[in-house]
């Protein structure tokens, strides 16, 4: 699990638009699409919020992590809009692209001549909104070790609080329960995954790239209907911002060469205490 996430403040401005049911602005120099130049200038439909559903990687950021299966705090500030050095998930020659069953599964699509050879880089997957578990959870605390309980809100008790007296109320760290908002997402790098994004690495940096994956941003955006005859596929995300920034380190070649795979889960969310009395 990875529990490091840095919200970003274009996340909380689009929550609290969404909360207050204000218009959404994008504002500028703050969307992957200026970034890579692709539909930058689309404005966002009215009545319209954009929703986080994709992941984009990266290889940026301060070489402190030893070990590929630890995770670090992110190196990213909250008003980071893109990540330190944005990688594709995939390269693939134009002239032998991905089939359209695969290239939906893709966003963020940039076509770009390497070594003489025109190529399409893919920087955005989608995020599998099929598996994400989405609970409140009680995490209660003693002598420093947490228990971990899905909240349950069938009690009436709810909706008759009683005043706490904060002269009487004790505030023990080591003995706090807490409340907490956890939204898991899936982050899967199947074998196939890492051999394209190996792949990837070794025609951008060369054979011995010595590349880790060190970010991982979590994405909103639009999804707007495009050409296929110009953009390689029917969807592509505009309006697209960093909600999230996680920090891990990963070697593509280490884990095939090992025959592993990468299964973690991204946790986002909040927590607050339970005042014990």
């Amino acid at each position: 699990m990875i529990l490091n996430s840095q919200r970003t403040i274009y996340g909380l401005d689009l929550q609290m638009a969404m909360v207050a049911g204000l218009p959404y602005t994008i504002r500028p120099n703050t969307t992957i699409n200026e970034k890579l130049n692709i539909l930058p200038t689309t404005p966002l439909p009215a009545d319209t919020y954009p929703t986080m559903r994709y992941y984009a990687i990266g290889i940026g950021g301060l070489n402190i992590v030893q070990d590929v299966a630890k995770y670090s705090y992110s190196m990213h500030q909250t008003t980071d809009a893109a990540l330190f050095e944005q990688v594709p998930f995939v390269i693939k020659p134009v002239a032998n692209d991905l089939p359209a069953d695969e290239r939906a599964k893709y966003r963020m699509r940039v076509v770009k001549v390497i070594g003489g050879v025109e190529y399409s880089l893919y920087y955005y997957r989608l995020i599998d909104m099929n598996n994400i578990d989405n609970d409140i959870y009680k995490i209660t605390v003693a002598n420093n070790i947490p228990k971990l309980t899905r909240f349950s809100t069938d009690t009436d008790k709810l909706l008759n609080p009683i005043p706490r007296d904060p002269s009487t109320t004790l505030f023990n760290t080591s003995n706090t329960d807490y409340i907490t908002k956890i939204l898991k997402l899936p982050f899967i790098l199947h074998r196939e995954d890492l051999v394209e994004i190996e792949a990837a690495l070794t025609l951008l940096y060369g054979i011995n790239h010595g590349k880790h994956l060190r970010e991982i941003a979590m994405c909103s955006g639009v999804e707007k209907d495009v050409d296929p005859a110009i953009y390689g596929y029917s969807k592509e995300a505009v309006n697209s911002q960093v909600m999230f920034h996680s920090t891990i380190d990963v070697s593509s070649s280490l884990l095939l060469s090992q025959n592993e795979e990468l299964v973690r889960s991204i946790s986002l969310g909040g927590q607050e205490p339970l005042i014990l009395s």
